[in-house]
């Protein structure tokens, strides 16, 4: 039996190129989240939330706001989330809002955004650091 030919399907290459895509895909989904506007997020010690399906609001220290990446002024943003929101019913809604605004702008956004049919609501901090 020196010359017969093996028989079977060999697995290997479908193995590696499944690896590949799904190497790719958690590279590509990790980017999908973070939008274009920047903001220094304020700092908290508490766990991320498991993955759920979400709704980003960010708002600038400039008062630049989007929805997802979608810029909108802050005249237009209540009819805008309005629509987000009843395109994906049961989103949670995470603002993402620069620490150094004042305290009083970010409540009123939450105030607009509870108003607009925001079910549930969470805001975006940066882990705290033990330095």
């Amino acid at each position: 039996m020196a010359g017969s030919a093996k028989t079977g399907l060999d697995m290997t290459p479908m193995i590696n190129a499944s690896l590949i895509i799904l190497v790719s895909m958690m590279i590509i989904s990790a980017q999908l989240t973070q939008t274009s506007l920047k903001v220094k997020l304020p700092r908290a010690s508490t766990k991320e939330r498991g993955e759920e399906q979400t709704i980003m609001v960010t708002y600038t220290l400039n008062h630049r706001i989007a929805i997802g990446d979608n810029e909108v002024k802050l005249e237009g943003f209540y009819e805008a989330l309005e629509r987000a929101i009843k395109c994906s019913p049961g989103f949670i809604i995470v603002i993402n809002a620069d620490r150094s605004l004042p305290y009083g702008e970010v409540e009123e956004l939450i105030d607009i955004t509870r108003q607009a049919g925001a079910a549930r609501l969470a805001i975006a901090t940066e882990e705290k650091r033990d330095d």
